[in-house]
């Protein structure tokens, strides 16, 4: 894969980093990344340059890989099976998958792999990753993605398309997004994520949620295969620790102002969800921030 040069990329980065503090004629590589800033300039993006240098496939998405010098990921792509593979130097990989279940019975989205295999599981019908990007399965398709690899040890991934009025007639015409920063330092990894997205973690054979919000007490749930089908709501979410049997243990910090827990009882079903439409739906909130630490190889064996 074609290096581009430090200041293409700062300036790309920039661009999304609507907020932060980049000057992409002052920028070195070390230079304004270590924080994820506000991304609520992220429509910008729809106007990033279409180089044929830098699009490396058309459909079912624009999508648009670029590597730095620098960075300690190795970056492989399939345009046939629309997926991009991510491995890091220290041991932490990513498979980034970019077209619908049609042709190949897998979903969109982010599978980190911490030495537990793929996250990813059976989500009505179709092999979903753990960080899954489509918020109305129906009305709601990803038309960009972008992945930046580097500088250092930084991996940032982001997924645009549809409109938040899809999830809201009266919220702003804007591109749905979900962008990410992955960081692979010294065989662990960690992700700073915005937007709007789901986590699925799995419920095979069980895993433990606690959540903590702005008022105590922290609330524990256990899901597991034969777990009944449930909606709860939760409001001033702060914190949810997550301890998979399956991926692993998920330290996860954010501000949600409505999450919404729900478990399907189908056995076909071997994760749950942990969304994030409704809080956009009812308090309006457009963007969630969400720190996840993954614990390296917490697994059952």
């Amino acid at each position: 894969m074609r290096k581009i040069s430090t200041i293409g990329v700062i300036a790309s980065i920039a661009i999304f980093m609507a907020a932060g503090p980049i000057s992409p004629s002052m920028a070195t590589e070390s230079q304004g990344l270590d924080e994820f800033s506000a991304l609520d300039g992220f429509s910008e993006l729809r106007t990033f340059s279409a180089s044929s240098e830098e699009l490396v496939d058309s459909d079912p998405a624009n999508v648009r890989v670029m590597t730095l010098p620098s960075s300690s990921w190795d970056v492989a792509i399939d345009v046939v099976e629309n997926q991009i593979v991510v491995e890091s130097d220290d041991g932490p990989a990513l498979s980034i998958d970019y077209d619908g279940p049609d042709g190949d019975g897998h979903r969109v989205g982010i599978s980190p792999n911490t030495g537990c295999g793929l996250m990813e599981g059976q989500f009505w019908g179709a092999t979903t990753p753990l960080i899954y990007p489509i918020l109305d399965p129906d009305l709601h398709k990803i038309e960009d993605i972008w992945v930046i690899a580097g500088p250092g040890d930084s991996l940032w991934v982001l997924m645009s398309g549809g409109s938040y009025q899809t999830l809201d007639p009266d919220a702003a015409d804007k591109p749905l997004f979900m962008a990410a920063r992955f960081a692979g330092d010294s065989g662990a990894l960690s992700a700073d994520l915005a937007g709007l997205y789901y986590i699925l973690p799995s419920k095979n054979p069980a895993t433990d949620l606690a959540i903590e919000t702005a008022d105590p007490p922290t609330i524990n749930r256990t899901i597991t295969k034969s777990s009944s089908a449930s909606i709860e709501y939760f409001d001033d979410v702060r914190k949810i620790a997550v301890s998979d049997a399956t991926y692993g243990d998920l330290d996860i910090t954010t501000m949600i102002d409505r999450l919404q827990v729900q478990v399907e009882s189908s056995p076909i079903m071997d994760v749950f969800e942990l969304d994030l439409d409704h809080t956009l739906k009812d308090l309006g909130q457009e963007v969630v921030y969400m720190d996840i630490d993954f614990a390296i190889g917490s697994c059952l064996p």
